[in-house]
């Protein structure tokens, strides 16, 4: 081969090589669906997994439609009744009723209620119901369900009841009497069960309904709910606290610890402006300059939102920041999982997570976590900000990640580095303050990026006071 062959094959390589790698960064929007229904019905995620993820929505006053979608290629697979109840008493279910209604993923199962009294399973691949069980009516209100990839466990005024998954066979059932809250049962996947119960004690049951520990109220004071982290009970409340769950002894204890994620046996929690990534061996990692967001747990990743829907994934071992990105605002209400706008998909596409969200409109798209963007170019953002159709200076304006204050004639501008749709919010007791009127109202818009990235997009926000009540307090007009 002559010289001049041999560079040539080398610059072939080195372009392949090049390009390889900018598509390796390039932005990766796994898929996405327009929402088809009318506005108003919108589905909601309900649960996701490494293979389905699953959304529900009030098909009408009186029932749920659920909705499983491939988390790889987000195509529908089916479409089946969720709970149905007998009467219009209520306005909306999903709506009314509470975290206990939505539609639970189990493996390749959909676990769901079909009447308040009945719990159903069916065969995602071909829609056939496995089992039912009948339920207290009770669980819809006050009691507790979760489920795994092979047991479902909840509790009514009977005690706790286990069943397995794929059958609908009762496993065990112990007396139990929890507390009226959700958040306190946690089944691992070893078929384990933790619980919070009335009297402020933890409980923890083996795979066959034997007791293996239960541990005093004086421990976990201001405990709110209990998790499993690989074969660690976590309990939550007023501090995060790590037992083991075979003698009820305390591992470690952190004041006013707040848990973020959990990934497989490793545990992600805050303490102080710290976030610290504990093992199962119990070595714990400080990862510092985190930013003081919400999380969403994952299994590669360390996924970080904030309340303006900013998102950050760190890799979870050395705290590097892999990428950042904005989804808009999600929901002020992530623990109700069917109000939920966002979900990971953990390991759904090539081994990388997945996010999953619903915007406003019902929109749903799925971004790999694996293959974040490049920072994006500066955006330009233009608002004014009016009360009553009046302009007010000095009001903060959260835009994105970046925080901006009015000008005298209520006009704002933010510049953003950040792909995706921007959540433009002020806080009613910001306005409050400013305005001197106890009835302004809190402001949310989303902006959506526009198709030529240059071009600034424009917002306005207003605020209104109007009913009389409020206009005999602050003099609106």
């Amino acid at each position: 081969m002559s010289v001049l062959a041999e560079r040539v094959v080398w610059l072939v390589v080195w372009l392949v090589a090049i390009v390889a790698r900018a598509e390796a960064q390039t932005p990766h929007v796994v898929y996405r669906r327009d929402p088809v229904e009318p506005p108003g019905a919108v589905f909601r995620l309900a649960d996701a997994s490494a293979a389905w993820v699953l959304l529900e929505r009030d098909a009408d006053a009186v029932s749920q439609e659920i909705l499983v979608l491939r988390a790889s290629d987000g195509t529908e697979v089916r479409r089946m009744p969720g709970l149905v109840l007998p009467t219009a008493g209520m306005r909306n279910v999903s709506e009314t009723f509470d975290l206990t209604v939505r539609p639970w993923l189990s493996g390749d199962r959909v676990i769901t209620f079909r009447d308040p009294a009945t719990l159903t399973c069916v065969a995602i691949a071909d829609g056939r119901e496995l089992w039912r069980v009948a339920v207290s009516t009770a669980v819809l209100f006050e009691g507790e369900l979760v489920a795994s990839d092979t047991r479902v466990a909840w509790v009514d005024g009977s005690g706790l009841h286990v069943i397995d998954a794929g059958d609908g066979h009762e496993i065990f059932h112990v007396a139990y009497q929890p507390w009226v809250s959700q958040g306190r049962l946690a089944l691992a996947g070893d078929g384990r069960v933790a619980g919070w119960d009335r009297e402020g004690f933890l409980q923890v049951w083996d795979a066959s309904g034997r007791a293996l520990s239960r541990v005093s109220r004086g421990v976990f004071y201001g405990a709110s709910y209990v998790a499993w982290a690989g074969s660690t009970v976590l309990v939550g409340g007023d501090s995060l606290a790590f037992v083991d769950p075979s003698t009820g002894a305390l591992l470690r204890d952190v004041p006013h610890g707040e848990l973020l994620a959990v990934l497989g046996d490793r545990v992600a929690y805050r303490d102080g402006r710290a976030v610290v990534v504990r093992d199962a061996s119990g070595t714990e990692q400080r990862l510092s300059r985190l930013p003081p967001d919400a999380s969403l747990p994952a299994s590669e990743a360390l996924v970080l939102v904030s309340e303006q829907g900013v998102v950050s994934v760190f890799d979870p071992s050395s705290g590097a920041l892999r990428g950042r990105a904005s989804i808009g605002a999600p929901s002020a209400r992530l623990l109700y999982r069917p109000r939920t706008r966002v979900l990971v998909a953990p390991r759904a596409l090539g081994g990388h997570d997945v996010l999953v969200r619903v915007d406003a409109s019902g929109a749903l798209e799925a971004r790999s976590l694996g293959t974040f963007d490049p920072p994006a170019p500066p955006r330009r953002i233009l608002g004014r900000l009016l009360v009553n159709q009046r302009p007010v200076a000095g009001v903060l304006v959260r835009v994105g990640d970046a925080r901006v204050r009015t000008r005298a004639d209520g006009r704002f501008s933010a510049r953003v580095a950040l792909e995706g749709p921007l959540a433009v919010h002020v806080d009613r007791d910001e306005l409050v303050r400013r305005t001197h009127r106890p009835c302004a109202n809190e402001l949310e818009e989303v902006v959506e990026p526009p198709l030529d990235p240059r071009a600034p997009v424009r917002v306005v926000l207003g605020a209104w006071a109007g009913d009389y009540e409020c206009d005999r307090v602050c003099r609106c007009d």
